[in-house]
């Protein structure tokens, strides 16, 4: 289960950047990841869910969509969707291609909690 490192490594960036912009929190966090990764979106959130109780990310939401994974054939050019354990070319039956898409795990955007009113009566 490489969900949690990856939840682990996410949530420094996110807590990276509520530092730097001085974030009240976040209520919601988008991510895409590639299917060449081979993430289960339900581990994945479990591992989020876990991972916040008890911090200032408590109650975010995550928001995961997936990518399709596509390569290009370095012999032939021809652009493909390959296998996840199988990067041969269905044109040429070549296995040597550059990955464009899919093996990737990105941080979409965060969204700012909005904070309550203050009183400001006196």
């Amino acid at each position: 289960m490489h969900e949690f490192s990856i939840i682990d490594s996410m949530l420094l960036q996110i807590q990276d950047l509520i530092d730097t912009h001085q974030l009240a929190g976040v209520s919601e966090i988008a991510i895409e990841a590639g299917e060449l990764r081979q993430v289960i979106p339900e581990i994945l959130e479990f591992a989020f869910v876990q991972s916040i109780q008890g911090t200032g990310l408590e109650g975010a939401r995550l928001c995961i969509s997936q990518c399709e994974a596509q390569a290009r054939c370095r012999t032939c050019g021809q652009t493909y969707r390959p296998a996840v354990a199988d990067f041969t070319c269905p044109a040429c039956r070549v296995a040597n291609a550059d990955i464009l898409t899919g093996d990737q795990i990105i941080l979409i955007s965060i969204t700012a909690r909005e904070t309550a009113p203050q009183d400001i009566t006196t």
